[in-house]
């Protein structure tokens, strides 16, 4: 009679609302789109009825995660203990994989919410699923009740960007740092350790990721630039601006009349300069100053807060213009350079469209470049 007045309690939504203090995603695993999700603080809100204290021992959870409209995909926790305070409950959520289901809205949805997720400060979203309960009723023994439902908004901290990047050191390539002097005649390798503070409430394993580097040089700020992939071949996609500079109009357009060039750009690439043949795809990333080369963050893993000797490597592309101008303004004092992703930012599938919109500054020490080498021409047949 007790339990079934128990479960009759379960029937009225018990569970209001749950929240996560913190929640650790390890996307290094063998499938683009099966990850490993934990955290150690899950509390769930109940229905406070006067008088009765919920005897909850343990509990484990099936939930699907709901984004815009779209539900992206589900896991289930292992039972976990519980301890309640009033109408509290605390448990956790140990590693669960986490499978995104295979649609194509529901993968383009995951990578979206990863884009929030890397990019927001905060993000919200909607927990949904069923929970089962096992009651410790002292002399009445163990009881279970399965299939509890709930459905929750749930918000977390997001990266926000990684607003607080540093180099703690650079360190040119040679072989006593284990990497060639220059990997390509064009190539300048440098070797950091980076501080980054990680602002939000999730822990990520990463893996390997690329970001594009760019320098915000007040010169021709107004030249937007696209990469194809990590051989970082640049296209000018300016035309009508070198047009009006050629025709000797000095006068810069309307902020109204750039707004309108950019969103022209972004519908409609053009391609010139280009080295590469016409049927290849290029990567847009817009406006960020003169693109310069790549930074390689080996194995990346982000816990709560501070960061140190966060791995990687940035590869400078000295055939090109923007990165002889870096390299005379960082031979002066530190500068600060622009980070951003691509298509190819980690070979992760659903990683590497999440991160697509990410983009942060990384302060550079000054340091003094070795002579660049001499350029060599090559002929095409």
């Amino acid at each position: 009679m007790f339990l079934d007045k128990i479960k009759q309690k379960f029937d009225l939504s018990v569970v209001k609302n749950i929240e996560l203090e913190d929640m650790a995603i390890d996307f290094t695993g063998p499938d683009d789109w099966t990850s490993t999700l934990s955290s150690d603080h899950m509390i769930a809100r109940l229905t406070h009825i006067p008088g009765f204290t919920w005897p909850i021992q343990q509990v484990r959870l099936r939930v699907v995660i709901h984004d815009k409209g779209i539900d992206l995909g589900q896991l289930v926790s292992p039972y976990q203990p519980a301890s309640v305070s009033g109408g509290i409950v605390t448990s956790r959520i140990s590693n669960s994989l986490m499978t995104i289901f295979q649609t194509s809205t529901s993968q383009a949805g995951f990578s979206e919410f990863v884009g929030a997720l890397a990019t927001k400060d905060h993000h919200t979203f909607v927990i949904k699923g069923s929970a089962d309960i096992i009651f410790n009723l002292g002399f009445l023994g163990i009881h279970s009740i399965k299939g509890v439902d709930f459905l929750s908004d749930l918000t977390l901290r997001g990266l926000n960007n990684l607003p607080d990047i540093k180099c703690a050191d650079i360190v040119i390539g040679t072989s006593a740092t284990g990497l060639p002097e220059q990997q390509k005649p064009y190539e300048l390798l440098l070797k950091t350790n980076l501080e980054i503070h990680n602002p939000s409430q999730l822990s990520l394993s990463l893996g390997d990721l690329t970001l594009a580097v760019f320098f915000p040089s007040t010169e021709n700020l107004n030249q937007p630039y696209t990469i194809k992939d990590p051989r970082h071949e640049i296209i000018d996609q300016n035309k009508d601006l070198q047009r009006q500079q050629q025709e000797g109009q000095t006068q810069q357009p309307r902020q109204e009349e750039i707004q309108h060039q950019r969103q022209e750009q972004e519908q409609e690439p053009r391609q010139a300069q280009a080295q590469q043949d016409s049927d290849e795809k290029h990567e847009k990333h817009g406006m960020y100053g003169h693109y310069i080369g790549t930074i390689a963050l080996e194995n990346l893993s982000l816990q709560l807060g501070a960061n140190k000797d966060c791995s990687a490597i940035i590869k400078l592309d000295t055939s090109l213009d923007g990165t002889k101008l870096f390299l005379r303004a960082i031979a002066c004092e530190p500068q600060i350079v622009l980070l951003k992703g691509f298509q190819q930012t980690s070979k992760k599938e659903a990683l590497a469209a999440g991160l697509r919109s990410f983009a942060t500054s990384l302060f550079i020490p000054s340091f003094t470049p070795p002579p660049l080498p001499t350029p060599i021409k090559i002929e095409r047949q």
